[in-house]
């Protein structure tokens, strides 16, 4: 139930940030590679997702033990937006293994004007680096391999990192 809500929350996000009325500016004015990925496959090839600079764009929270990170930013193609989302069985600084059986999971949501793709990771690795209070910043890294939702698509990212505002 946990994860299909916060899989539900990041499309809603996605979906808010792609339709909002405000034109995209250019990933260079308005991004970081602070909170950034590379993505190969269905369509990309080492292609840079870079997160907003702005910290209302993301969140780490923790909720019921676990750790919840997330944030949005453009992808390199024109009017596309991504959120991820990271789920830990915890929040000891460590590194931890995707595996859904122990709740540790990263979603992905590519949206533009022609719609949505949802991913799943099928496996990785996230290493929480940092973990400070609420008021303090989430950091670390990430990559892994994803399914599309819907399509046999799979999708590689590589040198993932995050530092991020802690809300709660």
């Amino acid at each position: 139930m946990k994860l299909h809500f916060f899989t539900m929350a990041v499309i809603v996000m996605s979906i808010t940030i792609a339709c909002s009325s405000d034109p995209v500016k250019p990933a260079e004015t308005n991004t970081s590679s602070t909170n950034s990925f590379n993505v190969s496959g269905g369509g990309y090839t080492n292609a840079s997702f870079k997160g907003f600079i702005a910290d209302s764009a993301s969140d780490a929270s923790t909720q019921t033990g676990s750790a919840y990170i997330v944030f949005t930013g453009l992808t390199n193609k024109t009017g596309e937006v991504f959120s991820i989302g990271i789920i830990l069985n915890g929040t000891d600084v460590k590194k931890y293994t995707v595996d859904v059986d122990a709740q540790t999971v990263m979603t992905l949501v590519i949206s533009s004007a022609s719609g949505n793709s949802s991913y799943m990771s099928l496996s990785g690795e996230i290493d929480l680096t940092k973990w400070d209070a609420p008021g303090g910043r989430a950091k670390g890294t990430f990559s892994g391999s994803f399914k599309s939702s819907s399509s046999a698509d799979i999708i590689t990212v590589t040198d993932g990192k995050f530092d991020i505002y802690r809300s709660i």
